[in-house]
């Protein structure tokens, strides 16, 4: 099937470090390529100021020592003792000067580049954004799908993980290798051996460190379905549309225990990974001492014998110091640009993973005269073989009120999901004017149609802005001409900034919040603002009482005047005034008619019809 063909693309890992190292690239000179010279002025400075701490004591204790080995008589200073105290005085006044003029430039060039390396992160997040927007609708119907899409955004999730780590080690590295390289150079003129024990505690570092993050990458694998169901509740309990249900039905006991229990096994894999880091630490933490205790011996029998004076000691000793203390910055550093690597080549997978049909697609014929045709088709989801739909054929007409009804579950939604390109059958065709929507342009196809679904909610703009599904392309007129045919301007009207009210409590304090049914004849009007040739509604007033849903439909049936409509819905009695009414059963066509032929058949829709109209009976009593 070739929803599978696509879902296997993503799931196989292609990027390559190498890849990874490239595309970082692209975007850091493509978005910001001053940071560049950034990054050469921070190693120069970077570099310098931890050398300072190595080379200035050393000064600073031979002119110590100088000055014990004159003999001191009291009263005025010989020229050679005040030499040597200015000489103590400039060395102490350059190493604060210095370190503060360094120290101070590095880290504000850092913090500086910290913001700008941010702005990347951003700009990922935008690719990111853009592939779930684009991708074909099917992949947000596949759970495995989304728990990888789920993994690969873990790499744009914050400023101390995946690509912003990454340009951040990468942006300081330079300045820990030379002063490292430097240091090493120092160690290597006294004794080569002195540099051997170091360069393996490195790699040790690196070593525990590096298997330590690949556990946690793995065990992140594994629960990233555990986690997209804790980001779901997460969103469950921050929607203030389901305020009312958690209250009114307890449903905060339930949502607690859910999160403690998903805690409670996060905080077990989180002491899982840490006693593996302690594991893997002893490593090198058995080099550090080893590698000390033999540079340190070897420094002080040197010292001993007079082969060290006491100011080439310190200036080994602080080399040495410095010498661990930059490699287990750049052991860190090698790490998480391994580490971290994982998270972004698999949100690089994401990205440049073809998620879409082929390109070369057929524009949708412009005419005044539409026909849909469902040519035996058949349809399951991804990672199922239950048929939703078998061998359906239906034909909709130009101008032509179509009602699908049936029970929930009878395939109608998955149905509109076909006809206007969202999913592609199984098997068989879907056709709009003879042309197979496998073949069309998705956007091209898009426009066709207005759609209306069940249970859509607004978003956190204007009411203009959602009507017209734009911030600056809007008509005010036909946004209240819309809101008119839709039954909604005069709840609009008498709000003091009417169209340009702000929808929702999220941004705006006194944000307009609208009934679940004033909700739906919103989108009715942003379907109506767009002017589509085929107008559906998916039971769109589900949330409004049976009459008011059939006034509705009336209406709207009016509003559409020559426009092709389908109306969905399992209230039988809210689509009797349509041309013709499909009845569904178990993803088949089970009768097809105008109401009174279905009546007077006395079939399943006359039983189903009476039944329902008992119902709504017994509810007004």
């Amino acid at each position: 099937m070739k929803t599978n063909k696509n879902h296997n693309q993503i799931i196989k890992a292609k990027t390559t470090y190498w890849q990874m190292a490239k595309a970082m690239w692209q975007k850091l000179k493509l978005r910001d390529s001053g940071l560049i010279p950034f990054c050469f002025v921070y190693t120069v400075f970077a570099t310098v100021y931890p050398l300072l701490g190595v080379f200035l004591p050393r000064m600073l204790i031979v002119q110590i020592e100088q000055a014990r080995s004159l003999v001191w008589t009291g009263g005025q200073m010989t020229s050679t003792q005040t030499k040597i105290f200015i000489n103590i005085g400039l060395i102490l006044l350059i190493y604060f000067i210095a370190a503060a003029i360094l120290g101070g430039l590095s880290t504000y060039i850092s913090n500086l580049s910290y913001a700008r390396l941010s702005y990347l992160r951003l700009d990922f997040i935008s690719d990111c954004n853009h592939k779930v927007m684009t991708m074909d609708y099917y992949h947000y119907e596949d759970a495995d799908f989304m728990d990888h899409a789920i993994r690969a955004m873990h790499a744009t999730q914050s400023n101390n993980n995946g690509v912003e780590k990454v340009y951040r080690q990468v942006f300081m590295l330079p300045a820990k290798l030379i002063a490292a390289a430097a240091l090493l150079v120092f160690l290597g003129l006294l004794d080569l051996r002195l540099i051997i024990l170091p360069l393996l505690s490195l790699t040790a570092i690196y070593y525990a460190l590096n298997r330590t993050d690949a556990f946690i990458f793995k065990q992140r694998q594994e629960i990233s379905h555990a986690t997209r169901r804790l980001y779901n509740y997460s969103e469950i309990t921050n929607d203030f549309t389901y305020g009312k249900d958690i209250r009114l039905f307890n449903l905060k006991t339930m949502i607690i225990d859910a999160f403690n229990k998903m805690i409670g096994d996060r905080i077990r894999q989180l002491k899982l990974s840490s006693g593996k880091r302690f594991r893997y630490n002893l490593f090198p933490l058995f080099f550090q001492i080893a590698s000390t205790i033999v540079t340190l011996s070897f420094l002080v029998s040197k010292a001993l014998a007079g082969q060290l004076a006491i100011a080439t000691f310190a200036f080994y000793l602080s080399s040495y110091v410095s010498l661990n203390l930059i490699f287990e910055e750049i052991a860190t550093a090698l790490n998480d640009i391994s580490n971290e690597g994982r998270y972004v080549k698999e949100m690089l997978d994401f990205i440049n993973a073809d998620l879409n049909q082929q390109s070369g697609f057929e524009q949708v014929k412009i005419s005044d005269q539409i026909k849909i045709e469902f040519k035996d088709v058949s349809f399951h989801y991804p990672n199922s073989d239950q048929l939703v739909l078998e061998n359906l054929n239906l034909t909709l007409h130009n101008r032509e009120k179509l009602a699908l009804v049936g029970i929930n579950g009878a395939g109608k939604s998955t149905l509109v999901k076909l006809m206007t390109g969202l999913h592609h059958p199984t098997s068989g065709s879907v056709l709009i004017n003879g042309q197979d929507t496998k073949n069309l342009d998705p956007k091209s196809l898009f426009k066709l149609f207005g759609v209306v679904f069940q249970e859509e909610k607004p978003i956190a703009v204007t009411v203009a802005e959602q009507v017209a599904g734009s911030i600056t392309e809007i008509e005010p007129n036909r946004v209240e001409q819309v809101l008119a045919r839709a039954g909604l301007l005069s709840k609009i009207e008498i709000e003091p900034n009417g169209i340009e009210t702000n929808l929702l409590k999220v941004l705006d304090k006194d944000g307009l919040m609208l009934s679940g049914g004033e909700t739906q004849k919103l989108m009715i009007a942003r379907a109506l603002y767009k002017d589509p040739q085929v107008m559906i509604l998916d039971e769109p007033t589900s949330a409004l009482d049976a009459l008011a849903e059939t006034e509705v439909y009336q209406d709207f049936s009016r509003a559409l005047k020559n426009k092709t409509g389908l109306f969905i819905s399992h209230r039988l009695a809210s689509t009797s005034f349509c041309d013709r009414i499909v009845l569904l059963s178990g993803g088949s066509i089970s009768e097809v008619g105008t109401h009174q032929e279905l009546m007077q058949g006395q079939g399943e829709y006359y039983e189903m019809f009476v039944i329902q109209g008992k119902y709504y009976q017994e509810e007004e009593k």
